[in-house]
């Protein structure tokens, strides 16, 4: 296949956010998260616990605040406590007879602290299986890659270091945004299921969704930047959306999925699906649209994600929590499209068809 690869942005811890140092225990990881993980993974469920709401933020500054929560992340990211090794110095100082009381003991710090069983389904335990987790885990690596929202924050830095009088113009605020936009290329170019498909259905899932996952990306990105709070970026917005769209744009932001790793989850299930995006009659034909609602390959990858994802929110937070946050995310999608819909901006519009022009052609050529 011949792609232009992206470039490779400097890596960073996916839990904290640090410098990362390679993979560690099947995730990309600072030395400082490699430690806590080999220490605390044999605690899951059972001394750690959080002192607020079990949904502390993970940073580089507050990682050591809250070892529950920090060890949640790394389980939600994919890190294998299988792989961690039973020191040999203190193999060498136990005698065989506390080896073998020991061993029931051990066995389970070797292997694994399993998620509580929460059923949905009589044959369906709601655990995310050891492949699962894996795809969990190349899924954000993936997206990471990219590196939009550090992206952002220079774009956002080199406009505040600009006079006033130039700070944030239209194409600087059109940059911005598009970068949200244009980060979906390269997280379905590290994708192997995408690759998978015929170049035809690869077209059309990017044509037809493309669109609705940059819009959701760039509300993350904003939530997560607090782009509202930026007085010249909102004032130039005002100039190109109005007013009234960019204030019901910013409510819609603040009800934002907080959970980064979900998000990320959500937008790949996305990029595979048939029937949740704006389409126009003229964007595809007849033809095309049927090969690919009609493609086994393609129902089977959407198989493989929702059942990732739904998994992934039962052990994050229970059956109840599971189907409140996917309901949550469902509606704030829907109403990113109806957003959409009401966009009245042609240089918005250019802006969105030339990504979608360049993404197609990128990543439908034939392997």
């Amino acid at each position: 296949m011949s792609l232009n690869r992206p470039a490779r942005p400097l890596k960073l811890c996916l839990v904290c956010d640090d410098f990362a140092r390679g993979m560690n225990f099947d995730v990309l990881t600072c030395m400082s998260c490699k430690a806590f993980f080999r220490r605390h993974a044999a605690q899951a469920g059972k001394e750690l616990r959080c002192l607020l709401n079990n949904d502390c933020s993970i940073t580089q500054q507050t990682r050591g605040a809250c070892s529950a929560c920090r060890l949640k992340k790394c389980l939600a990211l994919g890190m294998n406590p299988a792989l961690i090794r039973s020191s040999p110095k203190k193999l060498k100082n136990t005698t065989q007879s506390q080896l073998c009381d020991a061993s029931i003991e051990d066995k389970q710090i070797v292997r694994l602290p399993q998620p509580t069983t929460l059923s949905l389904l009589a044959k369906d335990n709601s655990t995310l299986t050891f492949d699962e987790w894996n795809l969990l885990s190349n899924v954000i690596h993936a997206y990471d890659e990219e590196n939009v929202i550090t992206a952002a924050q220079k774009l956002l830095r080199e406009q505040a270091s600009l006079p006033v009088k130039i700070r944030a113009k239209r194409m600087m605020v059109f940059e911005l945004i598009g970068t949200f936009f244009s980060a979906i290329k390269p997280f379905l170019y590290y994708s192997p299921h995408f690759h998978s498909l015929s170049p035809d259905v690869r077209r059309v899932l990017i044509e037809n969704n493309l669109n609705g996952m940059g819009a959701l990306n760039a509300m993350f990105g904003a939530y997560e930047l607090k782009l509202f709070g930026n007085d010249s970026h909102v004032r130039t917005c005002y100039e190109i959306y109005g007013e009234e769209y960019v204030k019901d744009s910013e409510l819609l932001a603040n009800r934002s999925e907080q959970n980064g790793t979900l998000v990320k989850m959500f937008l790949i299930t996305l990029a595979f699906s048939t029937n949740c995006s704006l389409v126009e009659e003229c964007q595809i034909t007849t033809s095309t649209n049927t090969s690919v609602t009609s493609s086994i390959a393609l129902t089977r990858i959407q198989d493989v994600f929702i059942v990732m994802l739904w998994k992934y929110l039962v052990y994050q937070y229970g059956y109840l929590g599971a189907v409140r946050r996917l309901d949550h995310l469902v509606k704030f999608y829907l109403d990113i499209l109806n957003r959409l819909n009401e966009l009245n901006s042609k240089e918005h519009r250019d802006m969105i068809n030339v990504i979608i022009d360049q993404t197609t052609h990128s990543l439908t050529l034939d392997d």
